[in-house]
């Protein structure tokens, strides 16, 4: 149960509507901020700078860890990695731009991955400038962070006319899903076929997002050929939803988010609300 109230993205919204997450590498993105000529010398110390940095944080935050276990500080991780930086020379500047996860300890800069895990009620649901050659015409907002990668959801149904053909074999085929009774409604029963179920999701990466029943097979050495595993085979075709990553930074498109993505999301926004969920074949109600 979802309360109605929240300004969060409905769950109701997030089942219905054909939607497209779009998964952005925020080492992707950062390199494509600094990927530009160095002019002057001047620009190559900013650069050198920026990567001692980061290293020097990293190495502090983890000595915090080694020094909090022993009582040798009292400091917050935050705290004592800035004020490592602070006395190795570091401007206040640089050091006000750093982020620090208190959680794991990770290093990164303000408006990244890690940034944005840390302030899910300042970040999700922000919109971002995002650009793609779909034409959905839709908008972008920010759905989730793990620190490593920032996820962007639609702001609206994604038109029929956008929607992708599905692939078999590497190829994309004729076959779309059907279009309902209006043009933001759409039934999967022509690209079934194109679709083996769960063994048609090899990639890492999308297990990942699945990790909880993707375990779970692998576990009992099953796979699952059913309607509706052929319909997520779909949805999580990152080749077949490739238009949806052509922005800047993307690394890969899928049609909508899992119910892990959903679930992690909603409780790093509303912290206090409870939610628990069941994996396929687990009999046991798993909290987030």
């Amino acid at each position: 149960m979802i309360k109605n109230n929240k300004k969060g993205i409905s769950l109701i919204v997030l089942i219905v509507t054909i939607a497209v997450i779009i998964i952005l590498a925020t080492a992707v993105i950062l390199s494509v901020a600094n990927d530009r000529p160095i002019d002057s010398a001047q620009e190559a110390v900013d650069l050198h700078n920026s990567s001692v940095l980061i290293e020097n944080a990293t190495a502090l935050s983890t000595q915090w860890t080694l020094e909090k276990r022993l009582g040798k500080t009292t400091f917050s991780r935050n705290d004592y990695v800035k004020q490592g930086l602070h006395d190795q020379g570091f401007t206040k500047d640089e050091i006000e731009d750093l982020v620090v996860s208190e959680v794991t300890g990770k290093v990164g800069r303000k408006g990244g991955a890690i940034d944005i895990a840390s302030n899910p009620q300042k970040y999700y649901g922000a919109y971002v400038d995002y650009k793609e050659n779909s034409g959905s015409g839709v908008s972008w907002k920010i759905f989730y962070s793990d620190e490593s990668n920032i996820y962007l959801i639609a702001d609206d149904y994604i038109p029929y006319s956008s929607i992708p053909n599905s692939t078999k074999d590497g190829q994309v085929t004729q076959h779309k899903p059907n279009k309902g009774d209006n043009d933001y409604r759409a039934y999967f029963t022509n690209i079934l076929e194109d679709y083996m179920g769960s063994a048609s999701i090899t990639d890492n990466r999308l297990q990942d997002l699945n990790r909880e029943y993707f375990s779970y097979l692998k576990s009992s050495n099953q796979q699952s050929t059913n309607p509706d595993m052929k319909s997520v085979a779909y949805i999580l075709d990152t080749y077949a939803w490739k238009e949806f990553a052509t922005g800047v930074g993307a690394e890969y498109a899928i049609g909508a988010p899992t119910v892990e993505m959903f679930m992690k999301s909603y409780k790093q926004k509303y912290p206090d609300f409870n939610l628990e969920y069941k994996v396929a074949g687990i009999e046991k109600y798993k909290p987030i």
